[in-house]
């Protein structure tokens, strides 16, 4: 799941199939959230959200561990540009903030990140998610740090702290290649080429956003094949190349409508 590899939707399934066999409700939440992340990174959203309420009906949470439903359901409504629902989610999880737990403290920080982003409030993302990355950079592959980084990028290069966003992908990239997956490898190259453009220093830049989005497409990550779209539909724009830009923007439109995002989201969120 967290490295990319293929057959994760295989074992999630099976996982979540052995604990309603065996009755084991906490591993029951625990595998539906596991299958609603691998279901969102394919963009099938209402297959996520669809697992997630059946699970946390209307009306209250009686199995245990359901705040992990709850944080993922807070993931996709911020993914779709809904705040207030997000929220409503997550506050559900908010003992995680003061856990214990520092992988529950990390998860807490990066869906609050993601809401903050979501309600276009950047200063207020980039603070969650560098707290999120600060508990748990060690471990980069961890989903936490893989739904914060990306969030964390986009929220430093609204508020034009460039630097900051550099010290991030440094961060990452301090790691042995083998720590890092190939999710975050791509997103590293999507940083780069956005950091570079602001910059206005575009030698790379074009090159970088395809290789990000070639990454994206080969994963199967439809909503970041999307983003990385509209990142490449932006600079050529920029750059007076409105055909291609059109067409960049057209298939990003096409994709974002499939999967029921906004159209050239503000934030991002998986």
């Amino acid at each position: 799941m967290t490295r990319d590899l293929e057959g994760a939707e295989t074992h999630g399934r099976a996982a979540l199939g052995l604990a309603r066999r065996w009755g084991l409700r906490g591993f029951e939440a625990d595998s539906a959230s596991n299958l609603m992340y691998i279901l969102t990174m394919a963009g099938r959203l209402d297959e996520a959200t669809q697992l997630g309420a059946e699970l946390c009906p209307a009306g209250g949470d009686e199995r245990p561990r359901t705040d992990g439903i709850r944080f993922r359901l807070a993931c996709l409504e911020a993914l779709r540009g809904n705040p207030a629902g997000a929220r409503e989610h997550l506050a559900f999880c908010d003992a995680w903030s003061v856990s214990d737990s520092v992988q529950d403290r990390a998860l807490y920080a990066a869906a609050d990140s993601a809401v903050h982003l979501a309600g276009g409030d950047a200063d207020g993302a980039l603070g969650a998610a560098r707290r999120c990355i600060d508990e748990l950079g060690f471990y980069v592959a961890h989903e936490a740090v893989r739904l914060a980084f990306p969030l964390a990028l986009e929220a430093a290069v609204a508020l034009g702290d460039l630097d900051e966003a550099e010290r991030l992908t440094r961060l990452v990239m301090a790691h042995p290649r083998g720590d890092v997956p190939p999710f975050l490898r791509a997103q590293v190259r999507r940083a780069d080429a956005l950091v570079a453009s602001a910059r206005d220093d575009d030698g790379g830049v074009e090159e970088s956003l395809l290789a990000a989005e070639a990454a994206f497409r080969q994963l199967g990550y439809l909503y970041w094949t999307a983003r990385a779209l509209y990142d490449r539909a932006d600079w050529l724009a920029r750059h007076g190349r409105l055909g291609e830009s059109a067409t960049a923007r057209g298939e990003a439109a096409a994709i974002s409508a499939a999967i029921g995002v906004p159209a050239s989201p503000a934030g991002s969120v998986t």
